[in-house]
């Protein structure tokens, strides 16, 4: 079996279109050309007699996306790359739970307002849930050091009821600031 990089050149081998327009933004498409609202990527696929498991969302893959509203993604995607749902409609994501690494400007001006992120995670990076459309909540039970290294002092919130948020989060020196935030969900 083969791992792979969901990318917009392999996506069709799911029946999964990407529509670009340069006015209207990117539309995702079943294979009879109905909008996809409820995206759920399959963890393993066929195509021409090979089996895949996807193991990572490309760069951009679904940015500007105007149709998708949530997402499902499987229990082997390890990595959600750079600007993967940058600018795009969604309100909901089902992270995996082995998902381990969340890159720059992955969800950035989005309309997340509550992620539960995986025991798995062990960084998440600059600007990752920065512009969301409010406040949102990053739910984490987990117990080891998350690296956040973001600007999103403004509107994220982190909770975690099984350590201290300073136990819990690196964070680079001109983001402390974003420690205040953190010290009010703890009281």
């Amino acid at each position: 079996m083969k791992e792979i990089k969901l990318t917009e050149n392999n996506i069709h081998m799911l029946n999964i279109y990407l529509h670009k327009t340069s006015t209207r933004g990117l539309f995702v498409m079943d294979e009879k050309g109905n909008y996809i609202k409820n995206l759920s990527i399959p963890e393993t696929f066929k195509y021409k007699n090979e089996t895949y498991k996807i193991a990572c969302l490309a760069d951009n893959l679904f940015a500007f996306s105007n149709s998708i509203k949530s997402v499902t993604l499987p229990k082997s995607v390890k990595i959600i790359s750079e600007g993967c749902f940058l600018n795009s409609a969604i309100e909901k994501i089902i992270l995996p739970e082995n998902l381990e690494e969340i890159r720059e400007f992955a969800f950035f001006n989005t309309n997340l307002e509550k992620v539960y992120l995986p025991d798995s995670i062990s960084k998440i990076g600059n600007n990752s849930f920065f512009n969301i459309k409010g406040k949102i909540e990053l739910i984490y039970s987990g117990k080891k050091k998350i690296t956040l290294n973001s600007s999103a002092k403004e509107n994220v919130i982190l909770i975690n009821k099984n350590k201290t948020l300073d136990e819990l989060i690196e964070i680079n020196k001109s983001f402390k600031e974003i420690n205040n935030i953190y010290k009010e969900i703890e009281k």
